[in-house]
């Protein structure tokens, strides 16, 4: 099994821990890197997706359970109130990137 696989058997589990619903989403890796030097390059996973939800508050408290921050990652989890823009569904899959 190869280090991706291995990410996303983790985070699936992590996510069903946390949420009994359907989950739609993608990972992307990034290379984050700090403009003040505080830690060396690394290469980050990113889970974007949808799902739906009774209460968006519970869920954030429970997917910040699944996955606490670190000293690199602060802020691992967001949650946001679908406004039903298309914008939501296109960007797991966004085609630009930039440094």
């Amino acid at each position: 099994m190869s280090n991706t696989e291995r990410f996303i058997r983790r985070t699936k589990e992590k996510f069903g821990r946390a949420h009994d619903g359907i989950f739609i989403g993608g990972v992307d890796w990034s290379l984050n890197e700090s403009k003040e030097k505080k830690h060396k390059p690394y290469w980050c996973q990113h889970v974007h997706g949808i799902t739906v939800t009774n209460d968006a508050k519970v869920l954030k408290k429970k997917l910040k359970k699944q996955f606490p921050p670190t000293t690199t990652i602060p802020r691992p989890i967001h949650v946001e109130d679908w406004d039903g823009e298309a914008a939501a569904l296109r960007y797991p899959m966004k085609p630009k990137y930039d440094r």
